[in-house]
């Protein structure tokens, strides 16, 4: 991924960091009323960029198959519910 290969790992984990926290943020402030949807929406789309580089730099078949894993094991249980 381009972006990872010309500003290294460290600094796109680091970035990634910074992003979960720009969205947990106004995920707070959308609870709170002080910012809209398209706000939280725009820290989201952030968030999704920097997991697709997360799993390019960690293991992407690895994260791919949790994923799946994952999203199966909510299936079932909204299933049984």
């Amino acid at each position: 991924m381009k972006a990872v290969t010309l500003f290294g790992n460290e600094h796109q984990i680091m970035k990634a960091i910074e992003e979960m926290g720009e969205l947990t943020t106004a995920l707070i402030q959308y609870r709170d009323g002080r910012v809209t949807p398209e706000d939280v929406e725009t820290e989201i789309a952030d968030v999704r960029i920097m997991m697709e580089q997360l799993a390019f730099i960690f293991d992407e078949d690895f994260v791919d198959l949790e994923y799946r894993r994952k999203l199966d094991r909510l299936k079932n249980t909204l299933d049984n519910l």
